[in-house]
């Protein structure tokens, strides 16, 4: 399987079944570590679409009731690997997941107020 570009490149690829498998896996990685925090947590942008070609990058979605609830995890998120990028887009928290050393990120996590504006964004064009 092909995950993860260097940051200011883009590569598409055909989809590949493991994108799914590597989402649900981080999927259920968060769910752990956030627990009732993360009220929905949802496989979104080009590599859960089946049939298109896409950069080999997961994006999720973690809906939240407020972005403040986040705070007093991101140390637990850091120490398994998940980086804190900050507030990437107003209204959002970004983390990443790669390796900072080659400078590749393998999964875009985007922290979001559950039912906004963004979540159905996201949501919505997930399901094209």
């Amino acid at each position: 399987m092909t995950l993860g570009l260097r940051r200011g490149t883009v590569e598409l690829l055909p989809h590949q079944k493991q994108w799914d498998k590597a989402a649900k896996d981080t999927i259920l990685t968060l769910k752990a570590l956030l627990g009732n925090v993360a009220i929905d947590i949802q496989h979104i942008g080009s590599t859960a679409i089946h049939g298109i070609y896409s950069k080999p990058i997961i994006d999720l979605a973690v809906g939240v009731d407020n972005l403040e609830s986040i705070n007093p995890y991101i140390e637990l998120l850091e120490q398994n690997g998940i980086m804190f990028r900050n507030e990437d887009v107003p209204g959002q928290l970004l983390f990443v997941i790669g390796d900072d050393k080659s400078d590749i990120r393998t999964h875009h996590i985007h922290i979001v107020i559950r039912n906004s504006t963004a979540w159905h964004n996201y949501i919505n064009f997930r399901d094209y």
